[in-house]
Formats: C-alpha cells, structure tokens, sequence
C-alpha cells in the first residue's frame, strides 16, 4: 500500500516512519524547504520518496497537515480525490477558555471541514492526538498511543481503523454533539 504524507510535521513524520516499518511505500512532501528533510528521509529507508504534492495524492490513504494560510493554494493543485482517504492531522479536541479555566471546550470550525469542502469527494478524517498530557492515554500495557478520530463513512472507518491499528496505535472514534442529537 502507497500512504503519501502532504506537510511535514513531527506527526506526519510519525506516521510516515511508523508506515515505513512495515513495508508500506512512503510518499512525502512539503510545500516549504526544510533543512535536512532529504537526509531525515534518506535515512527512513528505500520505500520512502520525496515527492511532489501531487505525487504524494495518488497514494491509498494520504496523512495530511498544512497551515492554514497555504490550504486552498495547495489542495488547488491536487489531483482528482475522489474516494481518496484523507487523514488530516492538524486538529485539537480541547482548547481552553482562558490560561485560569482548566475547563476544555470543543473547538468549532477545523481546517478539516475547511478541506472537506474544497475536496467534496474525498473522505476527510480528522484526527486527534494533541491533547493535554493528562488526557493522553497511553497504554503501557501495549506500549499504543491513542489516537482519536471522526468519520462519518462506517466503510472508510474500518479501513482506519486497520490502519492505525497496524501502525500500532489504539483508535477511538469521536461524535460530534450534532451526530448525537442524530441517534436520539
């Protein structure tokens, strides 16, 4: 399996090391020169590339984080992803009110229904993993890092799931108040 990584950031790069193990081929790329990217991927090994965005887009599913202000540039420049599995990564769960609240809120509009709806076709799943230390699980007993996740495909889901399974972390799926008042 092909997994690209758009953006380079230290959880991207995780995954992209993490994929790298287990035999997957790796296609990364970034909009921005980084100072030693091509020796950091020289040194992951010989299934992973350094590509040009596009590139990166025809892989199977695709882990993805650019900054805000370079969004509708770059995803302008992408190929057809239609049916394509997004795993966008540059998302919070909490954030809090004010430095004094040690009270979380859910965060409102994310980069990833701003992707979501430059890429109508494609499945976008946001993925979380930014929490505060408290609230990171980690098992020790399987050595997994939690990760959270939405997604509204039940078919896309499972093949998440087994992605990040593979990859050795444990998955949590999230619901959003609006998918809640859904099943009542």
């Amino acid at each position: 399996m092909k997994v690209g990584i758009i953006g380079v950031k230290n959880i991207n790069m995780d995954y992209a090391h993490r994929a790298t193990k287990l035999g997957y081929e790796v296609l990364i790329s970034h909009t921005k020169q980084i100072y030693g990217l091509k020796e950091i991927i020289q040194n992951m090994g010989n299934n992973v590339k350094l590509v040009d965005m596009y590139d990166a887009a025809i892989a199977e599913i695709i882990v993805f984080s650019l900054d805000w202000e370079e969004l509708e540039s770059s995803v302008s420049r992408l190929p057809d992803m239609s049916e394509k599995i997004i795993l966008h990564t540059n998302n919070s769960i909490f954030k809090f009110e004010s430095p004094s609240s040690s009270l979380p809120v859910i965060i409102g509009k994310s980069a990833s229904e701003k992707i979501a709806s430059l890429l109508p076709d494609a499945h976008v799943v946001r993925i979380f993993n930014r929490l505060q230390p408290l609230i990171i699980n980690k098992n020790e007993s399987k050595h997994q890092t939690e990760i959270f996740y939405m997604v509204k495909n039940p078919k896309v889901e499972n093949k998440v799931i087994s992605f990040l399974t593979a990859l050795d972390f444990s998955s949590t799926a999230l619901i959003t108040v609006n998918e809640m008042d859904l099943h009542n």
